[in-house]
C-alpha cells in the first residue's frame, strides 16, 4: 500500500484523538459532528503539503481538490458549529449516553469518534488515491473531468447551501415554530441538503476519475458510494425520518414529497423511496 494511506490514516486518528479530549472537557459528544467537515480540510491540507515538501510532482487537481474541500468543509463546520451552540448536544447523543451507562466514555471514543474517523477515512478514499496516484502526464481527458467534477461539485454544494439556509430562515421565523418547511428545496425533497452532500462527492470523485492513475481511479467511488450510503440509509434520512414520522402533519408532507432525490411533489400516495 503507498505510504500516504499511512500517512492519511495518521493524519485522521491524531485529529479524533484530540476531539475526542475537547469533547470531554465540553461534555458534549455532539461535537464529533463539527469535526466532521473541518477533517477532510485537515487531511486534504496535510496530504498536500507532504507532497509539496517532499518535492513530488503535484497537478491541477491537487490543487483544486484542495480548495473544494476547503470550502465546504469550512461551510459545513461553521453551519453546525452555530447550530448546536444554540441547541446544545443532539438528541441521538443524549441517547447514547443514557444506553451506556457508567461507561459513557470508552463507548464514546469507539463508537463515536474512532467509528467517525474510519468513516472520514473511507469518504476520503479518493482524496488519497489523488496524491498517492495521480497522472502525472494529465491530457484533455483529465482536464474534462476536472471541469465536469467541478461542476458537479459546485451544484451540490448549491444546492446543500440553499436547503440549509432555506431551514435556517424557517426555524428563526416565530410564525412558522412547530410546523413543518415544504417550500422552496423541501417541496421537491424531504432531505435536499442531504442530496447536494451526495452530489458534490460524485463531483469530487469525478475529478479523481480523470486525475488518478488506472485502476486506482475507479476504486475511489467507495467514497461517493459509502457517504451516499450513509446520508440516505444510515445516519442521515432514517434517523430524522423516524423521529419527523410521529409529527401528523409530517407524515402528510411526506405522503407526496421525494425523500431524496428532488423530483415534483405528488398529489398523494406513499412516499418515495
Amino acid at each position: 500500500m503507498h505510504i500516504y494511506f499511512f500517512h492519511a490514516a495518521l493524519i485522521v486518528s491524531a485529529y479524533f484523538v484530540i476531539g475526542f479530549i475537547i469533547a470531554q472537557i465540553k461534555q458534549d459528544n455532539s461535537f464529533v459532528d463539527v469535526m466532521w467537515g473541518a477533517g477532510f480540510i485537515v487531511l486534504t491540507a496535510g496530504l498536500y503539503l507532504i507532497r509539496q515538501l517532499g518535492g513530488e510532482t503535484m497537478i491541477n487537481a491537487h490543487f483544486i481538490i484542495l480548495i473544494m474541500t476547503s470550502i465546504w468543509g469550512f461551510r459545513l463546520t461553521r453551519f453546525l458549529f452555530r447550530r448546536n451552540r444554540k441547541v446544545g448536544e443532539d438528541f441521538r447523543y443524549i441517547e447514547m449516553r443514557k444506553k451506556w451507562g457508567d461507561r459513557q466514555k470508552l463507548n464514546a471514543f469507539f463508537k463515536v469518534f474512532m467509528l467517525q474517523g474510519v468513516l472520514q477515512y473511507i469518504v476520503a478514499f479518493a482524496i488519497v488515491v489523488v496524491f498517492a496516484y495521480p497522472r502525472e502526464d494529465p491530457g484533455s481527458l483529465a482536464n474534462f473531468a476536472l471541469v465536469l467534477g467541478a461542476t458537479v461539485w459546485v451544484f451540490g454544494f448549491i444546492f446543500e447551501l440553499v436547503a440549509d439556509r432555506q431551514m435556517r430562515n424557517f426555524k428563526d421565523c416565530p410564525e412558522t415554530e412547530g410546523r413543518v418547511l415544504n417550500t422552496g428545496l423541501w417541496r421537491y425533497s424531504r432531505h435536499p441538503n442531504y442530496f447536494g452532500e451526495a452530489t458534490l462527492w460524485w463531483g469530487l470523485w469525478i475529478v479523481v476519475l480523470g486525475n488518478a492513475q488506472f485502476p486506482y481511479n475507479l476504486i475511489a467511488i467507495i467514497s461517493p458510494i459509502t457517504i451516499t450510503v450513509l446520508v440516505r440509509f444510515i445516519s442521515g434520512v432514517p434517523l430524522l425520518e423516524e423521529r419527523m414520522m410521529q409529527r401528523q402533519e409530517y407524515r402528510e408532507y411526506a405522503s407526496h414529497t421525494s425523500t431524496f432525490f428532488p423530483l415534483p411533489p405528488k398529489p398523494g400516495g406513499r412516499p418515495d423511496p
